[in-house]
């Protein structure tokens, strides 16, 4: 088993080599802009230094190995309004199958409302409307190697469309998480959105893959109170690479603060959020909120449920 972890850990290292050595890439040169775009309240809020936190149906987003963590089921809704009118919603469930391994599927959207034609010939419209809408559906799976290490694997089916035209596509994800016993600290990797490039219309582009490596630790860790601390680096192919840095504070493990923040960004910097966790009829409902500022641009809200039994 330790043989085939080891197999794990020096692929992920090798394919992150390959990521990161292909080096700088300006800003704009990805498609499929709406996969960078934070899909966990709880994620937002401590500035998505997550790579290691994530113990949800929501890790199929940020380390599908994490999915690995989930006892029985659980169910990840998340919605908010995006910047220019747009609307963007997921939606995430997973299963523990016994002895073999975690489940999850999920679905992505992010949709502008309609919108009038408009040609040089006729400025006030044509009569039609369209709209733009971004797709991504994904299937992963994951499981436990050891009782310390876990391994994800997840495939996306991607779909683009903008009026009368659309694209397909495909993209692969993969994680490792490794847990110990000294104050709960944990580190993971984690590679997605991984897959060839887009082709729309004339033009061709890469997706936005993302690489990031992220640790975190309990430093105080008691029946009344809990604090979490965290840490991601990411590296994207369009972008240099980050850091991002969280803190997460629960009392009797009922109702959680949060903040987070995001090095080396000019607008979107830093977020604040809470959570609520609650017990009914032998449900788990979990409410999350994330408000993250974007400077000039604005700011938004994320609001997440969770269900889990």
């Amino acid at each position: 088993m330790l043989k085939k972890m080891a197999y794990v850990v020096l692929f992920t290292l090798l394919l992150t080599s390959v990521l990161t050595g292909s080096g700088y890439k300006r800003p704009g040169s990805t498609s499929a802009q709406f996969l960078k775009i934070g899909v966990s309240a709880r994620a937002v809020a401590v500035g998505e230094a997550y790579t290691a936190v994530t113990q949800g149906a929501d890790a199929f987003f940020y380390n599908p190995a994490a999915l690995a963590r989930i006892p029985s089921v659980d169910v990840f809704a998340s919605y908010s309004s995006w910047f220019a009118g747009m609307n963007f919603q997921s939606l995430a469930v997973a299963k523990n199958f016994v002895r073999k391994g975690v489940g999850c599927l999920s679905f992505t959207s992010l949709q502008s409302d309609e919108m009038q034609v408009r040609t040089p010939l006729k400025p006030d419209g044509t009569g039609e409307t369209f709209y733009v809408g971004n797709y991504r559906m994904g299937l992963s799976f994951a499981r436990f190697l050891t009782n310390h290490a876990a391994l994800g694997l997840g495939i996306n089916y991607l779909h683009l469309k903008m009026w009368k035209y659309a694209v397909h596509s495909f993209s692969t994800d993969l994680g490792v998480l490794f847990i110990t016993d000294y104050h709960g600290f944990r580190f993971g990797m984690s590679i997605v959105n991984f897959g060839p490039e887009i082709k729309f219309l004339k033009e061709q582009y890469a997706i936005p893959t993302n690489f990031s490596f992220g640790a975190a630790i309990e430093p105080i860790h008691t029946a009344l109170h809990l604090m979490t601390l965290s840490f991601t680096t990411i590296k994207l192919t369009d972008a240099e690479q980050k850091v991002r840095v969280g803190a997460e504070y629960e009392y009797k493990r009922t109702f959680a603060l949060r903040a987070g923040y995001k090095f080396g960004l000019d607008e979107e910097q830093w977020a604040l959020g809470c959570g609520l966790k609650m017990n009914i009829a032998g449900f788990n409902l979990k409410m999350d909120y994330a408000f993250s500022s974007y400077g000039i641009i604005g700011y938004r809200n994320l609001l997440t449920l969770g269900l889990s039994f």
